[in-house]
């Protein structure tokens, strides 16, 4: 199967930013895992914080969802230690949180969900976690 979806990833100093278009299949899952891994294995072992922007239909398959929650694991035994999630645009936001919740809650990880990327990355910063720089948040 091909991979469902589309993401960017970006190193924000200590933050590593995914901007993502879904809906997700388990074989982008796994692809955004592997692209995932070169921003984490420059992090680890210290801590670092993940920024994650969804967009559109952003809801996981089950498979994908099983995947994701693998993944995390793994990110967080390489450093993640708080992650924010922001909801841009997003079809079927009460699922798609749900999903997340699973996910996060099985890694014991602090985590929380947003309406705009600058209050995520403003949380993230009172949590230790500064952007280098601020060009994402715009007013």
């Amino acid at each position: 199967m091909r991979p469902h979806g589309t993401y960017t990833i970006e190193l924000l100093g200590r933050i590593i930013l995914v901007d993502a278009v879904g809906p997700f299949n388990d074989d982008a899952v796994k692809k955004y895992a592997r692209d995932l891994s070169t921003f984490a294995e420059k992090l680890a072992p210290t801590p670092w914080a993940l920024c994650a922007v969804f967009r559109n239909e952003c809801l996981f398959t089950p498979d994908a969802e099983a995947e994701l929650t693998a993944v995390t694991q793994w990110r967080k035994e390489m450093g993640m230690s708080v992650v924010a999630v922001v909801f841009k645009e997003v079809k079927e936001r009460t699922i798609l949180q749900a999903q997340m919740e699973r996910v996060y809650k099985t890694t014991d990880l602090q985590y929380d969900f947003f309406n705009e990327k600058c209050d995520a990355l403003s949380w993230l910063a009172q949590k230790g976690y500064a952007p280098v720089r601020t060009t994402h948040c715009k007013k």
